[in-house]
């Protein structure tokens, strides 16, 4: 059961993205391999996912 959604936001992309450099970076070299594939398959995960209850959001707000 999903609790919440990611909107899948820039930062958050941005916060993923450094985690598996430093995990990569300290990662011993026979596993180092796993922390790109899981890099890559966040993003194709996160791919054309568009945001439109995020974006419906800002437009009730900005209309308050």
């Amino acid at each position: 059961e999903i609790v919440c959604h990611d909107n899948f936001t820039e930062m958050h992309a941005f916060k993923h993205h450094q985690s598996i450099v430093e995990e990569y970076n300290t990662t011993r070299e026979p596993w180092r391999w796993m922390h790109l594939v899981c890099g890559a398959q966040a993003a194709a995960i996160s791919f054309g996912k568009n945001m439109t209850i995020y974006e419906e959001y800002l437009e009730l707000l900005h209309a308050a």
